[in-house]
């Protein structure tokens, strides 16, 4: 018997593309919001749920039973920062909404997909799960509330739960949407298409850490399938961090290539030096429970601005 997921955020960057890669797989039941998403040649093959988890109008889902969870659903930070109230809404108290349905449909295990940036925007140092949590911003504010919450409901009502930090996710989505365009690789590859250039806003060069959409897909897919590991909070990352200033370079080393002609880069750094040479993130854990990740920045690239292009 296939095992039944339900994805909440089904139209999400992350959550679409598990759906596409593993709907012969899952038996997927994708929550969404409106109609007209739902007819999405992505959702052919799923059970398709039309509803507003924030609206406390719960759908009425055909299955008597779900085995699995996956919650995927966030305002973004750029969005967040604008308005405060609704990124309470949709990045906290949206998983406080989503509890009541889990204890309605009795669903006994769960993957919420988090972020890395509740230690910061620019951490300068070793990372790993036990590091207290410092968050600068709406976004990552209502995100950690939002893990906090559940982790507690979870262990009182003894039900699995996996929270995955991720680090910054980029690589061809599934789906089309401006979630995908927004993330740094993926805006720097459009930029560099439409412009012919790539223009770093920051104002410092920093370290990041990026982590390719089908390596966090894989993850949600051997959590779900592997018995036996331990319920908690683990971290999602590349095995190594690479420099904004770097990507830029690497982008367009690869774009001249395909394109044959020359792509400019701009900053307004006063200098070309990392501001946070001693930002790591330590995945041990979630290699101790056998997922290693791999990464190649080059293909990847490559692919996005076939993609793009």
């Amino acid at each position: 018997m296939k095992k039944k997921v339900l994805v909440l955020g089904s139209t999400g960057y992350i959550a679409s593309s598990f759906i596409k890669n593993y709907k012969k797989k899952y038996k997927i039941l994708a929550s969404i919001k409106s109609k007209k998403k739902s007819e999405y040649k992505i959702f052919n093959r799923t059970i398709k749920i039309i509803e507003n988890i924030l609206s406390n109008n719960f759908a009425k889902y055909k299955e008597n039973s779900i085995d699995i969870a996956l919650y995927s659903l966030a305002l973004n930070a750029k969005e967040s920062e604008k308005n405060y109230q609704l990124s309470k809404k949709l990045n906290y108290s949206a998983i406080k909404v989503f509890c009541k349905t889990i204890k309605k449909y009795n669903i006994k295990k769960l993957i919420k997909i988090s972020t890395i940036k509740v230690y910061g925007n620019k951490p300068n140092f070793l990372i790993d799960e036990k590091t207290s949590a410092n968050p600068e911003d709406n976004y990552s504010k209502h995100i950690l509330a939002a893990d906090n919450y559940l982790e507690k409901f979870c262990k009182k009502n003894k039900i699995k739960y996996f929270i995955l930090r991720v680090s910054n996710g980029y690589g061809q989505p599934e789906l089309k949407s401006k979630e995908a365009e927004r993330v740094l690789v993926n805006n720097f590859v459009i930029t560099a298409i439409n412009k012919n250039y790539i223009k770093i806003k920051t104002q410092f060069n920093m370290n990041k850490n990026f982590i390719r959409i089908k390596e966090i897909i894989k993850c949600i897919d051997y959590l779900i399938s592997k018995k036996n590991i331990k319920s908690g909070i683990y971290l999602l990352s590349s095995k190594k961090n690479i420099s904004i200033l770097e990507m830029a370079f690497l982008i367009k080393k690869i774009f001249s290539k395909y394109f044959n002609k020359k792509l400019n880069i701009f900053y307004n750094f006063e200098n070309q030096s990392i501001i946070n040479k001693n930002f790591k993130i330590n995945s041990s854990k979630i290699e101790k429970i056998g997922f290693k990740t791999k990464e190649n920045y080059s293909k990847v690239i490559s692919k996005l601005i076939k993609y793009y292009s």
